[in-house]
């Protein structure tokens, strides 16, 4: 062998040499990326929700869920709704209702249940108790010239075998609209009360509508306030 050709060989002898070791870098470079890779995406034992969900302080800061009703109305849901969805119309009051005629067109609506009380009308709107002893609602329309402070001094009297009015503060009448003067008596065991309503409108402020209860116990003067209670006075 010439000295040329064992020279070729030397070199080619090294330049594969040289491949083979590029080679390999090559492959181990790109499997310690795979391995990395693989490393890295495998989900962590210890991730922010396991650890959130473990601890004692989220626990704490949970909110918590608003406890249900057994009421049957709209609230029962503890998920907020509607406002329109939950809205619903008022019911009217029980019994029958009654639209008596008031000065300057207006009507005084109250209602009153048939089972407990008979309706007549004369010069008042009378209302009498049915359900055991005497009882009775008078609505009377009144005339006080000098003005409420005169006018409910003695407004019992009459009804008191002798005994004085007894005059309260003015206030809502039971738990309707109106608002009235109270006055109040007792004879030989029978209550007598009135509320006095003054009309607010400038043409008729000297007139206005009494109320006057007359009962004995206390399951009369339930059923009585139950009838002041749906009181309305609203322009005809």
């Amino acid at each position: 062998m010439n000295k040329t050709l064992k020279n070729m060989l030397v070199v080619l002898v090294l330049l594969c040499v040289i491949v083979l070791i590029v080679f390999c870098v090559e492959l181990f470079t790109l499997n310690k990326g795979n391995g990395d890779g693989a490393e890295t995406g495998q989900p962590s034992s210890g991730s922010p929700a396991a650890e959130t969900s473990g601890s004692p302080d989220a626990a704490q800061t949970k909110p918590a869920t608003a406890p249900s009703t057994a009421t049957g109305s709209p609230a029962d849901s503890a998920q907020p709704t509607d406002a329109s969805q939950t809205t619903t119309p008022t019911a009217p009051p029980e019994g029958k209702r009654y639209d008596l005629l008031m000065p300057d067109n207006m009507v005084l609506t109250l209602y009153a249940k048939e089972e407990l009380f008979t309706y007549s009308e004369l010069q008042d709107y009378f209302f009498t108790y049915t359900g055991g002893g005497t009882a009775s609602l008078d609505v009377s329309l009144v005339y006080m010239p000098q003005g409420m402070d005169t006018f409910v001094k003695d407004f019992l009297d009459n009804y008191l075998n002798g005994k004085k009015t007894s005059v309260g503060d003015e206030g809502p009448i039971s738990h309707s609209s109106l608002s009235g003067v109270f006055v109040y008596g007792d004879s030989d065991g029978e209550t007598y009360e009135a509320w006095i309503h003054n009309f607010t409108n400038p043409d008729i402020t000297d007139m206005g509508v009494a109320f006057i209860l007359h009962y004995r116990d206390d399951a009369q003067k339930s059923a009585l306030y139950a009838i002041l209670d749906t009181l309305d006075l609203r322009e005809g």
